[in-house]
């Protein structure tokens, strides 16, 4: 099976499974997850400056900074004399939203390849850092709204108020689906090797669906 078709149908599958698991399950026990996503979001911006210090300053952080600028320089001598920010980020296969925060970050300052390397590299480890962040707000936050979730499933389990519980499930299941959705984007975008994104990329420009969620990842974009 291609590589483009796996994607779309991934979307489809992830589309299917949250609406049908949220509707069973009812609202109540499907939202918590959307209840956390706002909350971490709130907690992320809060916390969010002295967390990515705290990271960027340990040995993970370091790791993480040289081995992108190892790729990013490697990618960068193939390019030709004179390359600028835009043609070097294109040709590693990064998505849009990444090439125009490359640039945006990288400002007039970097019109070389030569100093593509320092601008991408931080730009790349900065996302690395404020995706953990994301992910771990996110499971303390849902352990805490886990408990009081639970006594209010109990009341919606009356007879009225169940048919609007798995009504509104629906609409908790199509969330669920588009956080889950840009989530797995931004992590092959993250992990993936580096210099797989050029076929990732290219995979992802003949795909039906899945290209508006990599190239237009909100979830990234709001910490970006």
């Amino acid at each position: 099976m291609d590589l483009w078709l796996i994607f779309d149908v991934a979307v489809v599958a992830i589309f299917a499974f949250c609406v049908i698991f949220a509707y069973k399950r009812g609202f109540m026990k499907s939202s918590y997850t959307i209840i956390s996503l706002i909350a971490t979001i709130a907690l992320v911006f809060v916390f969010r400056a002295p967390f990515e210090e705290f990271i960027e300053q340990s040995a993970l952080g370091q790791n993480i900074r040289e081995n992108i600028t190892l790729q990013v320089g490697k990618t960068a001598e193939e390019q030709a004399e004179g390359a600028d920010t835009a043609e070097v980020s294109e040709s590693m296969g990064f998505p849009k939203f990444l090439q125009d925060s490359i640039q945006k970050q990288a400002g007039a300052a970097a019109d070389t390849a030569a100093d593509f390397v320092n601008s991408v590299s931080q730009s790349v480890t900065t996302s690395i850092i404020q995706l953990i962040a994301v992910v771990l707000l996110f499971v303390i936050i849902r352990i805490a709204v886990f408990i009081v979730l639970k006594v209010l499933d109990a009341l919606f389990k009356l007879p009225v108020l169940n048919f609007v519980n798995k009504t509104a499930g629906i609409l908790v299941g199509i969330l669920n689906a588009l956080l889950l959705i840009y989530i797995i984007s931004a992590a092959i975008l993250l992990f993936a090797p580096v210099d797989k994104l050029t076929q990732v990329q290219d995979a992802m420009e003949h795909t039906y669906i899945a290209h508006y969620f990599y190239d237009n990842n909100i979830l990234m974009k709001l910490f970006m």
